[in-house]
């Protein structure tokens, strides 16, 4: 069975729908984030300890995925802009 190359056209293609999947996350979980965090506060303050445990855990992982884009968006643009440069210089 014969591979199917994959030629830059359409891997720019699927770079770029990748890219707006990441933005996506990004700004969901920046989001959910920020209810999180309030809900974390409310929990402390009325000093309800099963769910803050419970929101406390929700915020790490809207943390871990917010830095995981957040990572992912900072490669891409600062491979992006070598990958100008060079064609520039």
């Amino acid at each position: 069975m014969a591979r199917r190359v994959i030629d830059r056209v359409e891997l720019g293609v699927w770079m770029v729908l990748l890219d707006l999947l990441v933005w996506g996350l990004f700004i969901a979980f920046c989001v959910l984030m920020v209810y999180d965090a309030r809900d974390v506060g409310f929990y402390d303050a009325r000093g309800i300890l099963s769910l803050l445990s419970q929101s406390h855990w929700h915020l790490a992982r809207d943390v871990a995925l917010v830095t995981g884009c957040g990572v992912y968006i900072f490669i891409r643009q600062f491979r992006s802009a070598l990958y100008l440069l060079r064609r520039i210089l």
